[in-house]
This record gives structure tokens, sequence and C-alpha cells, in this order.
């Protein structure tokens, strides 16, 4: 029987139905396992609390296998339809247009799709956005110290007190 689950919620009664055909206690479960009966009954109350590999080893105690299936409609609607190239029509004599070729086609609505782009980032980059920082007074320059005010240099060494300690 194949299940479609849809959220790690329905697993949970999978779960027991799948132990109980098998005629397993959780204390049984947790046995092959390596866990504890209450480990067992917290992954089957909660089961998206396990890590992949756990549930995989539990679906294969279990005689149970985990399938992935894609959305084949989706894939469909995503691959790349290909058309079929039509050969150039032939000039007449008395020089008719000859048609121009599927592909110089395909080339030049490639080239205009890389233009319109190029003209969207030129405006995103040209786009200046306002803030509540503009209004406010321009920060002064950045000096050596990094982002401390400019400070008085010492030259000469700085004498804290004049007084000796006499003991």
């Amino acid at each position: 029987m194949m299940l479609t689950l849809t959220s790690a919620a329905q697993l949970s009664t999978h779960f027991k139905s799948l132990r109980r055909a098998k005629g397993w206690s959780q204390a049984d479960l947790g046995d092959k396992l390596g866990i504890g009966q209450s480990r067992v009954a917290q992954i089957e109350g909660e089961p998206g609390s396990i890590s992949v590999d756990k549930l995989l080893q539990i679906l294969h105690l279990l005689d149970a296998k985990l399938g992935i299936e894609t959305d084949v409609r989706s894939e469909r609607s995503n691959s790349v339809t290909e058309e079929p190239v039509k050969k150039p029509e032939r000039a007449k004599r008395g020089g008719g247009a000859v048609a121009a070729p599927q592909h110089h086609l395909k080339l030049q609505s490639y080239e205009e799709l890389l233009k319109s782009k190029q003209r969207s980032t030129d405006v995103k980059t040209r786009t200046q956005f306002s803030s509540v920082s503009d209004s406010l007074p321009p920060k002064p320059p950045l000096t050596k110290q990094g982002l401390l005010p400019p400070r008085k240099t010492l030259d000469k060494p700085i004498k804290l007190s004049n007084t000796k300690k006499k003991w």
C-alpha cells in the first residue's frame, strides 16, 4: 500500500499501525532501535522531532519504505519546449528579401532580453533613497585614530606629581 503524507504529524498514526501490525510494543521497538520506550512514545507522538537517519532506521525495522515522488505536471511545465527550426526562404530572382534565419531571431530576442535586464540594473544603481539620516548634519571625517576625535599629541612625558613618598 502506498501512502501520501503531506506533514510529519501524519506519520504518527502510521508508525503506531506499522508497529502494531508487527505485534511489537513500544518497548520492543525501542530495544531494536537501541532507545528507550519513552523515546519511542515521543517519536510516535511527535515524529517531526527525529532525524532522517532515525526515520529510515525505524521504517526499515517496520518493513516500510520511504519514497519521494516529484510532481510530473510541474516538471512538464518547467521543461523547455523545442521549436522546429524553419529553413529560410530562398530569394526569388529579382532581388526579393530573404527571410531571417530562425536562430538569428532567437539571438536577437536574447540580446533584447539582456539589454532590458541591463537597463533595469542601471535604473536600480542610479536610484537613490532618502532616509532620516539625510536630514542630519554631516559627520566629521574619520581620523587616523578611527572613530575618536583628534587628540593632542604628547611630545613631552606626562608628569603625574612632584611629591615623593617618604618612608
